[in-house]
């Protein structure tokens, strides 16, 4: 005869049952996920390792760039297998990306590239949040990359 006590017995016998299957499970796809970050950054290492934003240089003592002013932008591919760059982006921490620059196609000559960019500010920025330039760099036949600038503010 099924009473509330065997029922709720058996609930508690499933739950622990369920429990004990569900916890190997989550470890495996908890591993998945960093064999797979090991492995990307593995062939991100391998293809893009190396490929910079070299100038503007920002570092702590200098961070600053004049609003709409025209500024030389310097690549190098170093180590990296980037043949190419393909554009410069305006990115806000938080926001994301704000602007597109410049889009094109600079090939790399003797492991470095340049372009002159005017750095207009969005009128939707918030000029007391930092900035970063974020760039796309293309390879003959593996992945593209990505690459950051230090954080920036606007004068």
């Amino acid at each position: 005869m099924l009473t509330i006590k065997n029922l709720f017995m058996f609930a508690t016998i499933l739950v622990y049952l369920v429990g004990a299957f569900a916890a190997p499970i989550e470890n495996y796809d908890s591993q998945l996920n960093l064999d797979s970050h090991i492995a990307k950054r593995a062939v991100t290492d391998k293809w893009c390792k190396g490929f910079k934003i070299a100038k503007p240089s920002f570092s702590r003592n200098n961070n600053q760039v004049k609003a709409n002013s025209r500024v030389k932008v310097t690549w190098e591919n170093g180590a990296s297998k980037v043949v190419r760059v393909n554009d410069l982006e305006l990115m806000q921490e938080g926001v994301g990306l704000l602007k597109t620059y410049w889009h094109g196609n600079r090939p790399f000559k003797d492991g470095e590239t340049s372009h002159t960019i005017k750095f207009d500010v969005p009128p939707t920025a918030n000029r007391n949040k930092p900035f970063m330039l974020r760039s796309w760099g293309r390879t003959e036949s593996g992945p593209d990359c990505t690459v950051y600038s230090k954080p920036f503010m606007f004068d």
